[in-house]
């Protein structure tokens, strides 16, 4: 019954309507639940601000009217959304090459992230 009712709320989920940037970066995995449960406040606060794309980027702070422009403060290239500094700011693909061993990650390749 468990089973049944997790499949019906997965299939629910990419169905529904709305949350296209937490989609891109969230999917159900027990592991992950555990591991965001066992965080401190302010590690709980970034992770949550990464996965639903309410960070302090400037595309964020520039819909709220915080900031000029919604322009990447790292290259200046792009608009930057969580997105995109996750995966590919080229100035930011140093350190994701240390951590993900490559320097841009594609879309698909955003929900393998851990």
């Amino acid at each position: 019954m468990e089973k049944w009712a997790a499949s019906i709320i997965i299939e629910q989920w990419g169905y529904s309507r709305g949350q296209e940037h937490l989609k891109k970066f969230l999917s159900f995995d027990a592991r992950r639940a555990e591991f965001a449960l066992k965080l401190d406040r302010k590690n709980l606060r970034l992770l949550v601000g990464a996965l639903t794309g309410h960070y302090t980027c400037n595309k964020h702070l520039h819909r709220m009217e915080l900031s000029g422009t919604g322009t990447c403060r790292f290259c200046g290239m792009e608009e930057a959304s969580m997105e995109h500094l996750i995966a590919d700011c080229l100035a930011l693909g140093h350190k994701r090459y240390r951590i993900q061993n490559a320097y841009t990650i594609e879309e698909e390749g955003l929900l393998k992230l851990h």
